[in-house]
């Protein structure tokens, strides 16, 4: 009994606690950053006005340094083409697609793991490429099945491209992304598990979600019909 009533003051606390995750995300985490980015990009206007950067975006692609040295002197080289050349290496390095893991893996399945953890994890997903080639797996985040159009979204810049009923395919979500879940029909996730953001928003929303797919941002095409079963963890390619 002891144990019993323990087990429901953690509860209690749990659900009492659980919605400042998500607020933690938006007055800490983004506000933090927020205040940070209004006084940087007031930065990069001004070097942006006195020639020293070819566009106020600019001071993004400076370190702290070269940004603080910049706005003290009054003699500053033009540093628009190293911020240039930052950027499109940035844009390059988005598009590469990073292996599994690096290294070997161990030869007894345990991912490096500690026992306990790995009981919890339970054994690693097979990769994709040896399955049908219309099927997606993944692990079951949210139960239920919908049908619909696939949107690819990898960033909060392309949140415009979601309508309603849309099956929203990312890499993962965070706070920023909840907003969508209002919107859409299903979700499909290359990352996460059954206590990911993406699986237990969804969940809340009641929509049905597929994680954990590894590539379903690459498998899946921009607007094709595709059904989320949420409750075997298989994505169909339609």
């Amino acid at each position: 009994r002891d144990r019993i009533a323990e087990f429901q003051t953690c509860l209690e606390h749990a659900r009492e606690l659980w919605p400042l995750k998500e607020d933690h995300a938006f007055y800490i985490d983004q506000g933090s950053a927020a205040c940070l980015r209004i006084l940087l990009a007031e930065v990069g206007r001004r070097l942006s006005s006195h020639g020293v950067i070819n566009d106020s975006d600019d001071v993004f692609y400076l370190t702290l340094d070269e940004a603080l040295t910049a706005v003290k002197s009054s003699t500053s080289e033009n540093l628009g083409d190293l911020a240039t050349e930052r950027r499109n290496q940035r844009d390059a390095q988005i598009k590469i697609i990073p292996p599994a893991f690096l290294g070997t893996l161990p030869g007894d399945g345990s991912l490096g793991m500690a026992p306990e953890f790995r009981s919890m994890m339970g054994p690693a997903p097979e990769a994709n490429g040896d399955q049908d080639e219309t099927v997606l797996r993944g692990v079951g985040g949210a139960s239920g099945s919908v049908t619909g159009p696939a949107k690819i979204v990898r960033s909060p810049e392309e949140f415009a491209k979601i309508r309603p009923g849309d099956i929203l395919v990312c890499t993962s979500t965070s706070p920023t992304w909840t907003p969508l879940f209002g919107t859409v029909g299903a979700l499909v996730s290359d990352s996460g598990g059954v206590l990911s953001h993406t699986a237990i928003v969804a969940r809340e929303y009641g929509l049905p979600a597929v994680v954990g797919v590894k590539d379903g941002t690459r498998r899946i095409a921009d607007g094709q019909i595709i059904t989320v079963d949420g409750d075997n963890g298989l994505v169909l390619l339609r």
